[in-house]
């Protein structure tokens, strides 16, 4: 599975190497946000009440 987001974030770096962008600043704020979309998504999924991207899985007693 390809994630749209992650993919993104390598395009806009490959075209910022490339210097087909040059307003770092929009390419910065752009990575900022999905960083931030990544983040709400692993800080919120569950299962069973338990969240699985962020770690608390690995805590329980089984």
């Amino acid at each position: 599975m390809k994630d749209p987001d992650l993919l993104r974030i390598r395009e806009l770096a490959i075209q910022a190497a490339n210097g087909a962008l040059s307003d770092s600043n929009k390419i910065h704020d752009e990575v900022d946000h999905i960083k931030q979309s990544i983040n709400e998504i692993a800080n919120n999924t569950y299962f069973n009440g338990i969240r699985v991207l962020n770690n608390e899985a690995g805590t329980g007693s089984w």
